[in-house]
């Protein structure tokens, strides 16, 4: 489904997942994830009303490519992307813990881990990092079937022809 829209506002997203809702009411009974590009406005819409056996997930090549950016390409390289990948896409804790450390030893401000987390290297203290926590986007924490799909890429395809349709 799509919507064209003035601005991605809560408002406008609230609106979209309610049509939706309506147009397919079979939607809120099945259990799926819906991962997107952290826009603020989907954020702050009510997505467990419409939907309230989903669950709503950032896009990986969202928070990577917001990576690079934050870290420059010189200290996050192919290195880095390799591990964070395989960190996503891990789907038990012991196959995602050698990956999460690996980037906690390089970027310690990389993740929000709150005051006694089991992820916390410092016992006691809260890091407010770049990213949400790890189990907002880490497979190895999400209890729904992603299928291996950890990004909003679909999404982005459509995006992308439809800019360079608006740009001629």
């Amino acid at each position: 489904a799509f919507a064209v829209v003035c601005s991605e506002n809560t408002e406008n997203w609230t609106w979209f997942l309610h049509h939706v809702s309506q147009a397919i009411p079979e939607l809120g009974q099945l259990s799926f994830v819906c991962f997107s590009d952290r826009d603020k406005g989907l954020y702050a819409a009510p997505f467990k009303a419409f939907f309230p056996n989903a669950e709503h997930r950032p896009c990986t090549v969202h928070l990577r490519r917001n990576l690079k950016q934050r870290y420059g390409r010189t200290k996050w390289a192919k290195r880095e992307d390799d591990a964070f990948d395989s960190m996503v896409r891990a789907t038990t804790v012991p196959g995602f813990m050698p990956y999460f450390q690996e980037l906690m030893q390089t970027f310690d401000d990389i993740f929000t881990l709150p005051c006694g987390d089991m992820l916390s290297w410092t016992p006691g203290v809260a890091v407010q990092g770049y990213l949400p926590h790890p189990s907002q986007f880490c497979n190895a924490f999400i209890d729904l079937p992603t299928h291996g799909i950890v990004s909003s890429n679909s999404s982005e395809i459509t995006n992308y022809v439809g800019k360079h349709i608006g740009a001629r």
